[in-house]
């Protein structure tokens, strides 16, 4: 008994030690009010639409969100994710229009994060730690019958930044996740070989800049560019993905979200529908980016 509570003080301490924050804190407000933000990428790609029909004329649109569960100024909190893949035969006049697919993604994580990381100073450079996750996801394609795909996944995934002079940086994001795999259904559906394709994790490289733009008593700190790659390797290495995403910040207006987007696929698993069938794939469109505006003496909006 005496070893276990000294093991629970011992947890109880680290644990607060971690995620205390002080409560004059500026960057400890932010994070309290800040109940929704961007998970990953949100954008609307195309391929060229002479090729209707085919993948690289498909449409590939992606919208990402977290909420903040517990509005706390503690680096620790908890959030609900969500995020949808649709491929949509846009240039299909002829046809309607349909979507050819999409995927759906809701997660719920323990979080840690560091919220200060874009407005560190010069004093401040070398790699840090800035995000932690831990939690369960489900993905699907809300389908039944033989075109039914869907799994379900804990994972366990982290982000370190390293920053230079200048709004340089580079981060390293890898995620591990143990499946759980629907099996083949009596009518066909199902992807019960799906871990050969999408392994038991990923890896994220992400280079660019971030830039922080006046415009009168306002800030925002918005990412100039920059140039991330995705990497997936299936259980037998011969089956994987490598993905590769390029942004551009447009200038015009000056507080403008939006950014150039470009990606290019190359391997299985772009939706889960075709998760078993190889693919290389080029879309060019634009990207809707996550900004902190804030005045330049607190730090908050």
């Amino acid at each position: 008994m005496m070893r276990l509570a000294f093991l629970v003080a011992l947890a109880s301490g680290a644990a607060s030690a971690f995620c205390d924050s002080q409560p004059d804190d500026p960057k400890a407000q932010l994070r309290e009010s800040r109940l929704f933000s961007e998970f990953k990428d949100n954008y609307v790609i195309s391929g060229w639409p002479g090729s209707g029909g085919q993948p690289a004329g498909f449409v590939r649109f992606q919208v990402s969100v977290k909420a903040n569960l517990v509005p706390t100024r503690s680096p620790c909190t908890i959030f609900f994710t969500f995020t949808q893949k649709t491929l949509w035969d846009l240039w299909n006049f002829h046809g309607s229009s349909p979507f050819v697919d999409a995927d759906y993604n809701p997660g719920l994580f323990l979080a840690w994060r560091r919220t200060d990381t874009p407005w560190r100073n010069d004093r401040e450079r070398g790699i840090t730690p800035t995000l932690l996750l831990l939690g369960f996801e489900h993905e699907s394609n809300g389908r039944d019958g033989p075109l039914s795909r869907s799994w379900n996944r804990f994972t366990v995934l982290s982000r370190f930044a390293y920053f230079m002079p200048g709004g340089w940086s580079f981060a390293v994001q890898p995620s591990l996740w143990a499946p759980l795999v629907q099996r083949r259904d009596s009518d066909g559906g199902g992807n019960p070989d799906l871990t050969r394709y999408f392994g038991y994790g990923q890896l994220l490289l992400d280079a660019g800049r971030t830039l922080v733009i006046e415009d009168g008593s306002r800030k925002i700190v918005a990412r100039d560019w920059s140039v991330t790659t995705t990497l997936r390797a299936g259980t037998d290495f011969a089956h994987g993905l490598a993905e590769i995403s390029a942004r551009k910040r447009v200038p015009w207006p000056r507080l403008s979200p939006l950014a150039l987007f470009a990606q290019c696929s190359f391997g299985y698993g772009e939706v889960l529908l075709t998760y078993n069938q190889r693919r290389s794939v080029c879309r060019v469109g634009f990207s809707i980016e996550d900004r902190s505006t804030y005045e330049i003496t607190t730090g908050l909006q």
